[in-house]
């Protein structure tokens, strides 16, 4: 039968040892004593580069859901939309200073539903702004009786925070780094328990924080995970 008339179907066998010549030069296949295994990995490849030099140098950076990164450089913030290459600076926030909207020395950022949050290391504090309208709605820290930020310890107090990670459900989990702690706020800025057991076991130099979820039939929770230079 000719084959423009008709389906048809290619069906090539291969030996064993033929499987294993061929696994030793294409590396994707492996060969056992259990059958065939795929043994190909995941590739990430560099998609473009967004061409920041000679306009900005970011110190840390968070991106929204629809893909426009906020950058923090020194105390300055910049909006860029990565798909059109369109930098802007968001000319209410930033500036050296322990005022409202002022920074000093901040070390990351962390992005809610709602709210940016802000590491204010050197004046220990966490700023708290409205993504909306890039308004301060609060900060996290203690004030000296001058109303100045100043370091502490109780609960809702920090010294030097250093990193910031965000849940699904909102809540704030600070590396309260000169406390060795970390704390954790819900939405609305107020305190809960340290998070065990890292409250009790940092005592090298912790500097980073990362959450992963785990789901449960109660909904899940956060897994937070501290990288501890020190030890």
């Amino acid at each position: 039968h000719g084959v423009e008339d008709n389906e048809y179907t290619i069906i090539h066998v291969a030996s064993g040892e033929a499987w294993a010549a061929g696994a030793a030069t294409n590396g994707l296949v492996a060969v056992g004593d259990g059958g065939l295994a795929l043994a190909g990995e995941m590739v990430h490849g560099l998609d473009r580069r967004l061409g920041l030099a000679g306009r900005i140098r970011p110190d840390a950076l968070v991106a929204d859901r629809c893909g426009t990164l906020i950058m923090l450089a020194g105390e300055r913030f910049y909006r860029l939309d990565a798909m059109s290459g369109r930098l802007e600076r968001i000319p209410c926030l930033g500036g050296r200073g322990s005022r409202a909207g002022e920074l000093s020395g901040p070390r990351a950022m962390a992005l809610g539903s709602r709210n940016l949050y802000v590491a204010d290391t050197d004046n220990n504090r966490v700023c708290v702004f409205a993504t909306v309208n890039w308004q301060v709605r609060r900060f996290i820290g203690a004030e000296n009786p001058a109303g100045e930020p100043a370091a502490g310890t109780g609960p809702g107090e920090v010294d030097r925070p250093l990193d910031l990670a965000v849940d699904p459900r909102d809540n704030l989990y600070v590396l309260d780094a000169g406390n060795r702690r970390i704390q954790r706020f819900d939405y609305h800025g107020e305190p809960g328990p340290h998070v065990p057991p890292f409250a009790k076991a940092l005592r090298g130099q912790p500097v980073a924080l990362a959450l992963g979820w785990a789901p449960s039939p109660s909904g899940g929770g956060a897994l937070v995970h501290c990288l501890d230079t020190g030890l």
